[in-house]
């Protein structure tokens, strides 16, 4: 029996033995459980000391404080410190429109805020869309205001970078991205108060990501989330590799390891450029939830 035989095989008992799983991803800190423990990676760099996430009456409770270095940048590798939440195995395309939502409360972010020569802006707490191609739109909460991007950089004197004044720190608030092409509007509550209707520069396109949290090291902040929540017009389904599409079947199984064994990218289902049982794990999953 051949390796694409075997893989073939092995697969199909999966399929036919393991539990169902659910392609969109969403985080309900009511359950009482850290986002990793309902499918979120956790990512953190902890040379700077330690960070604390815990779930408290039904609230994560975040934070990377004290802010401890106010470099531009703090490229001190032995004070860093960061946390953050992503999901990276949904394969998306922001031309077929997604949205980010998410519930929270700023405690405090203490960002650098149009410091560094006004050449960049850097908040303590990030919501972050970026899509196969490398596009991506984020949002940056302060205490005072929020700010809808579009290239990565932040520049403050640079049309890319939208400011919103509101305040974060008062009350639950929830905060939607809707992105739909190049066009990306930002909620607050229900009501849009941001927009942008092109695409930034290109960066990092091998990283595909939605992610929540504290991704700089230049700023530290300390927040409330009750929940957050990636949607599409239709969950991706992962798993539906042949013909026909949208039919789940024997033919996506042998798609799926003939891509596995030859180390196509068809294969990475969660995007790290590694071929293991993280992508057999997540076909299978994707194989019983079924197409929507």
């Amino acid at each position: 029996m051949g390796m694409h035989q075997s893989a073939f095989f092995v697969v199909l008992s999966l399929v036919a033995s393991a539990a169902s799983g659910q392609v969109c991803a969403e985080y309900d800190a009511s359950l009482g459980t850290l986002p990793d423990a309902q499918g979120w990676e956790r990512r953190d760099i902890l040379t700077g000391g330690p960070v604390s996430a815990s779930v408290d009456q039904g609230v994560l409770v975040q934070s990377t404080l004290p802010f401890t270095n106010i470099e531009c940048p703090n490229t001190d590798p032995d004070n860093l410190r960061n946390l953050f939440w992503q999901i990276r195995d949904i394969p998306f395309d922001i031309e077929d429109g997604i949205a980010f939502e998410s519930t929270l409360r700023v405690a405090t972010a203490q960002g650098s805020p149009c410091v560094c020569e006004k050449s960049a802006m850097r908040a303590g707490f990030y919501m972050l869309v970026r899509d196969d191609l490398g596009r991506r739109f984020e949002v940056g909460f302060f205490t005072n205001q929020v700010v809808l991007n579009n290239d990565g950089l932040a520049n403050c004197e640079s049309p890319s970078t939208i400011f919103v004044p509101v305040d974060t720190t008062s009350a639950f608030r929830t905060y939607r991205l809707e992105i739909d092409g190049p066009h990306a509007v930002l909620l607050i509550d229900g009501q849009p108060v941001a927009e942008h209707t092109n695409y930034g520069p290109i960066r990092n396109p091998d990283l595909r990501s939605v992610l929540i949290g504290d991704i700089t090291s230049w700023s530290n902040s300390s927040f409330e989330i009750r929940s957050f929540s990636v949607s599409q017009p239709a969950c991706v389904c992962p798993a539906d590799l042949a013909e026909p599409f949208g039919l789940l079947d024997l033919a996506d199984v042998n798609a799926f390891t003939q891509a596995f064994v030859a180390g196509d990218p068809l294969a990475d289902l969660d995007g790290n450029g590694l071929f293991d049982l993280s992508d057999v794990n997540l076909f299978v999953a994707s194989f019983l939830a079924g197409c929507p």
